[in-house]
């Protein structure tokens, strides 16, 4: 929903160096059942709010990389259509992942479906606008650039990062005199080569390739020596907003074209959902914060309406399908609930109850609708084929990254590391001198939340993501689909992944001092990836199986040993390929 991404697309993908701040931010807030009024607030807002110490304060400016996490293209020349980009994917980004209405059609005209005007879309630009997301462009920039927003520290680490600095400081500065040094006794050759009679043209081309090499080698040793000083010296940075010195009112844009202005219309929130009272934005202020505190404040028919989305957007993920089938649609184009009465208890109970995430899981959780098995019953399936009336569970396929993770902890080869970046050995993505830099996603196991996520493409090791329907990260997503292709069986049979795993997993059953014979072997298999005990049938054709595929090996020339590790192997492929093992029943 919040549409991260490790880098911004675009016509030119540059890394978003800092984006992990934001995800390991996200991660704890649930972990700590953050309420969840107080994480919209800081998502929207946390720049602007109250704290009482240095870590809430990196929290909440932490938090508002929300606003700044989307897809941007850098690179577009006007910086004014730049600028209104970014503003009209903050609101629809809003709106569609805390109030789950489509905002963003408002910008050229009435929403047709949805009570939204051309005067509510811009009276949220106005605050959008007065919001800091990009840096301020000199007219000789090419390149838009985000607005890094440096992170408290402490005292002692402040006067450490402040020496380093210096130190740094010094030493690029003598690199830099060397370098240019060198250049200027190369151009003293070739003006000497130039003033000759007999010219010798080689010798001066090859000296010029020379020249034109030490120039671009001491600036990118100046370069190296800055982005160093930089890097170990600097405060660290995150991805966050600030609001601007001078706070506008937007006008509108006619048809939304960026350069064809209407009538200016004041800073405010959606009126349909205001019940006749005013914004309430001081002078001088953003607005934002009181756009946090009007989605968030109980009482508020906004917050309300965020309090819905929430626990349809929590329903949906431990069902499979949410009361409101169109997660991010609440509108008039959306599905209307089939348990209204249900989302109106659950939503209040939300609120009662602080707020808390877990409370509502736990909640929903212990019903008796959530234990209920997926299997079959004829006479319920004529009369709701869709299951909208909950007689049974919805049989699903995992998510993508619950399929990797699983298999990645059942073979033993998990990284189990958490947090922090994960670009730290890729470099960076974007343009250089010599062209794109490119980075090899996947060299660790780690959780497949802690994968970077590169816009332009996710790498060749990631093609479990491509082919199991991981979203597209610029969009807010609620609902994933779930597609059945034949690209999937050919993956889980035929892939480096899968083959490296069921070997690593074989190997460890293989090698298991505890179990004494195949059929025990067998057994613990079938707990290990499926949950359950393995009958008397499975067991019988289990090992005929393996032991068929045995003589198979061997009769190709395989040695004893290598036979059964292959077969052993071939045999954990197919439970991992099984649907037991991806669908959750």
């Amino acid at each position: 929903m919040a549409r991260y991404a490790d880098s911004s697309g675009g016509g030119r993908d540059f890394t978003y160096t800092n984006a992990w701040r934001y995800r390991d931010y996200v991660i704890d807030a649930f972990n700590k059942d953050k309420a969840y009024n107080q994480f919209v607030r800081e998502q929207v807002a946390g720049d602007l709010l109250p704290y009482s110490n240095d870590d809430q304060r990196r929290d909440q400016l932490v938090a508002t990389g929300f606003l700044v996490i989307g897809p941007k293209n850098l690179g577009e020349r006007d910086k004014e259509v730049t600028r209104w980009n970014v503003i009209d994917e903050q609101i629809d980004t809003v709106g569609r992942a805390f109030l789950g209405l489509t905002l963003g059609c408002a910008r050229c005209h009435k929403h047709k479906f949805d009570p939204v005007s051309l005067n509510d879309y811009y009276a949220l630009a106005g605050i959008f606008s007065s919001t800091r997301t990009l840096k301020k462009p000199k007219a000789k920039d090419a390149m838009s650039h985000w607005q890094p927003v440096p992170l408290p520290v402490g005292e002692k680490e402040a006067q450490r990062l402040k020496d380093e600095f210096a130190k740094q400081k010094a030493e690029a500065s003598k690199r830099k005199g060397a370098a240019l040094a060198y250049v200027e006794e190369l151009e003293l050759q070739m003006k000497e080569l130039r003033s000759r009679v007999d010219r010798d043209e080689k010798a001066e081309a090859l000296l010029g390739k020379k020249l034109i090499k030490a120039k671009f080698d001491g600036d990118a040793a100046t370069g190296e020596a800055s982005v160093l000083a930089v890097y170990l010296t600097a405060l660290p940075m995150a991805l966050a907003v600030n609001d601007m010195e001078e706070v506008v009112d937007e006008n509108i844009r006619i048809r939304g074209q960026t350069h064809t202005k209407g009538g200016k219309v004041s800073r405010g929130f959606l009126s349909v959902l205001m019940q006749g009272e005013s914004a309430g934005i001081p002078e001088g202020q953003s607005g934002r914060l009181q756009l946090a505190e009007w989605l968030t404040d109980s009482g508020s028919p906004a917050a309300a309406l965020s309090s819905r989305v929430m626990v349809n957007r929590v329903w949906n993920y431990l069902f499979g399908a949410g009361l409101v089938l169109t997660a991010d649609n609440f509108g008039a184009q959306g599905e209307l609930p089939s348990h209204p009465a249900m989302l109106d208890y659950l939503s209040q109970q939300f609120i009662d109850k602080g707020w808390s995430v877990k409370k509502l899981v736990r909640q929903i959780m212990l019903s008796r609708v959530y234990q209920l098995a997926a299997e079959q019953r004829d006479l319920a399936m004529k009369i709701d084929p869709d299951n909208r009336l909950l007689w049974r569970t919805n049989g699903r396929r995992m998510d993508v990254e619950a399929i990797r993770d699983s298999i990645l902890t059942i073979s033993g080869l998990i990284d189990h590391r958490r947090g922090g970046s994960t670009l730290t050995v890729l470099g960076s993505l974007g343009s250089t001198r010599r062209g794109y830099r490119t980075v090899d996603i996947n060299p660790y196991n780690r959780r497949g939340v802690y994968l970077p996520i590169i816009r332009s493409g996710l790498s060749s090791s990631m093609d479990m993501y491509n082919v199991f329907d991981f979203p597209d990260s610029g969009l807010v997503t609620g609902r994933r689909n779930s597609t059945t292709v034949p690209t999937q069986a050919l993956y889980l049979m035929n892939s480096d992944f899968m083959v490296k795993n069921a070997r690593s997993t074989a190997n460890a059953l293989l090698k298991g001092d505890e179990i004494e014979n195949d059929s025990g072997r067998i057994e613990r298999a079938f707990l290990m990836m499926l949950g359950r005990e393995v009958t008397r049938g499975e067991k019988r054709d289990s090992l005929d199986y393996i032991s068929a595929f045995e003589k198979e090996m061997s009769g190709q020339g395989k040695l004893p040993l290598a036979a059964r590790e292959q077969a052993w192997a071939s045999f954990c492929q197919s439970l991992f390929a099984s649907n037991e093992f991806l669908f959750l029943n």
